[in-house]
């Protein structure tokens, strides 16, 4: 294992590429982004798996990370790209479960579950934001958990999104104001400006 002080002072660039010789190294990046990641998933609809997913997520950068892009210093947007994968897939398998779920309930009862579904524990505003950010389009809610909770630029948002800046532009705008609106009618001001705890 290389001495601690040289490890800190690695780009994650560096010790993606020693961590093929080296394995161990790569524990260092989950140690600098697992909780950025974490929270991202959570922010995203999946907080009570985001821990879950998080390790889901490094374990599949471990295997490709030889396929990291050598022009980069860091692994954020990368990482996030798996985690907006991961998320897919997740959503995916949770639509299937839910519909095997309903197909074995009477009426009654499926309301009952969908209703434990949507509890939140959780204040007021948080509850009305995590609300307003389900209520969006899945593209619009990815940019905005992007920009203000990830607190990545433009640029990394449309990179991680496959898209165009302008559309990474349209998309953040066209969402924070659907979000201050449906606060507004829930009587909350809310500065979306900066970041989201999630």
């Amino acid at each position: 294992m290389k001495p601690l002080v040289e490890v800190d002072t690695l780009t994650d660039l560096d010790l993606l590429r020693r961590s093929i010789d080296d394995p161990e190294l790569f524990g260092t990046l989950f140690d600098r982004h697992g909780a950025r990641v974490c929270a991202h998933l959570g922010a995203s609809g999946f907080a009570d798996r985001a821990d879950a997913l998080t390790v889901e997520v490094f374990t599949i950068a471990f295997r490709r990370r030889g396929e990291f892009r050598p022009d980069r210093e860091t692994a954020v947007p990368w990482l996030l790209g798996i985690a907006r994968n991961v998320s897919r897939n997740e959503r995916r398998s949770d639509r299937r479960r839910v519909r095997l779920l309903q197909r074995g309930l009477p009426d009654d009862d499926r309301a009952t579950h969908d209703d434990a579904d949507g509890r939140v524990d959780a204040s007021r505003t948080k509850a009305a934001l995590h609300e307003a950010l389900d209520a969006l389009p899945r593209e619009q809610r990815e940019v905005l958990v992007l920009f203000a909770l990830d607190e990545l630029t433009y640029a990394e948002i449309a990179e991680v999104t496959g898209t165009a800046v302008g559309t990474v532009r349209s998309r953040l705008h066209r969402g924070r104001a659907a979000v201050r609106t449906r606060l507004a009618t829930a009587g909350i001001t809310l500065d979306l400006e900066g970041g989201i705890d999630g």
